[in-house]
């Protein structure tokens, strides 16, 4: 049996707490003892790097890591984009009309950028991005929407139901169907030459599924 050389790592309910950026102790311990050994750990999530940077601070990853859900790999300590399967300027205007409707926020930008949906101007997306968020109502309306988008075989589409003041919404989360954690691991791997059977994947729910397969 070949040595763990690399170990990829889902971060919201696996390292921390959902949407937190401070892990414990424990967790810091570990994963520094894990480094000691020479075995590498490379993050792997569905947040977009601004939203995941602070936490690498406390916990000393670097090397490099897939953000946004398996569409970018990006250098851990400067945020540099390596490897991405992005949406086109055209694809994210063909979602949007079908998903602003339904939306109290949105983000469909290059970085992350959350803004109210109403405030969005179709006319006005000029560059590509890796993915589309919004929190759709949980409305008839809204379940329209997104049965809507499935009907897309070219589109990765996450569905939640979200929580606390988000209740009553939808957590939405829009790749490229060859933008998801294996696909992003895929590639990280390819970089890195670490072969199939030296990689150990970690995670925690259903977007983590696609990384298991690689």
């Amino acid at each position: 049996m070949s040595k763990i050389k690399l170990i990829l790592s889902d971060i919201d309910g696996t390292l921390v707490p959902l949407l937190g950026s401070n892990p414990s102790k424990k967790v810091i311990d570990i994963t520094k003892q894990v480094q000691k050994l020479g075995v590498e750990i490379a993050p792997v999530t569905g947040r977009p790097y601004d939203m995941a940077k602070d936490l690498f601070e406390h916990i000393g990853f670097h090397d490099l890591g897939v953000f946004d859900a398996g569409a970018s790999v990006r250098r851990v300590d400067t945020g540099e984009v390596v490897w991405k399967k992005w949406l086109s300027v055209e694809r994210i205007k063909n979602i949007l009309e079908i998903l602003l409707p339904v939306s109290k926020t949105i983000d469909y930008f290059p970085d992350f950028n959350e803004i109210e949906a109403t405030n969005a101007e179709i006319d006005e997306v000029v560059e590509d991005a890796p993915y589309i968020f919004a929190f759709v109502f949980d409305t008839e309306e809204g379940n329209r929407a997104m049965e809507k988008l499935k009907e897309d075989a070219t589109l990765s589409i996450n569905v939640h139901y979200a929580h606390d003041k988000w209740a009553g919404f939808l957590n939405v989360q829009i790749t490229d169907h060859l933008a998801d954690k294996y696909h992003g691991v895929t590639a990280l791997r390819d970089i890195t030459s670490h072969k199939q059977e030296e990689t150990l994947a970690i995670g925690d729910s259903g977007n983590d599924i696609p990384m298991f397969k690689v």
